[in-house]
């Protein structure tokens, strides 16, 4: 948040509150990751119930990159699909060739526990790997670590300043001649996510 304060060039609270400034750092984290410019990959394991279908998934989750069921010695990738789809599928419970899964609840970085749901229905104990994207840690004022890499980390405390610069009628011009290199690489389907005065 100094580093964000020095850019404003406002050390101390003023114009913007420190809850306003760690929202915009929140926000430029999130704005990364919305971009796809950057992945925090991480892995979870859900461990299946006999009958049971629906599971949460990790309050941090983003993006599915993968989903793999494990029964020993056999790894099984497994298929997504729509929610459409889901029950029109004629999977037998002893079929384990065609495994599939859909995601529902994972359409904001807001949502608290997104849910995965396996079809056919698990009949017994099973271990399902699942790789996925991460979304930004959540910073506090008691908190201000995140678990964005480098080298955008360093870009971090520019795109928060320039996220409070347009939302006001403040110039925002020479930190946007800093932020090319990043805004340079934001895909073009993404440019509907920058923000407008």
């Amino acid at each position: 948040m100094s580093a964000t304060r020095a850019i404003l060039d406002e050390p101390t609270a003023g114009f913007w509150t420190d809850a306003q400034l760690n929202q915009y750092i929140q926000n430029a984290c999130n704005w990364l990751v919305n971009a796809q410019l950057i992945t925090i990959e991480k892995f979870d394991t859900i461990i299946t119930a006999n009958g049971t279908w629906l599971y949460n998934l990790n309050s941090d989750f983003f993006q599915m990159r993968t989903v793999f069921r494990f029964a020993s010695p056999q790894i099984t990738p497994m298929q997504q699909v729509k929610p459409e789809d889901l029950f029109a599928l004629n999977v037998k419970y002893s079929d384990t060739l065609k495994i599939y899964y859909m995601l529902f609840g994972n359409d904001s970085l807001a949502m608290t526990y997104p849910k995965i749901v396996f079809r056919p229905t698990p009949e017994q104990v099973d271990t399902y790997f699942v790789w996925y994207n991460a979304k930004p840690a959540v910073l506090d004022t008691n908190s201000t670590a995140t678990n964005i890499p480098q080298p955008y980390r360093t870009s971090l405390p520019y795109l928060a300043a320039w996220f409070a610069l347009t939302q006001t009628d403040r110039d925002a011009s020479k930190i946007e001649k800093i932020l090319e290199p990043v805004l340079g690489r934001l895909p073009e389907k993404k440019t509907e996510i920058l923000p407008s005065r």
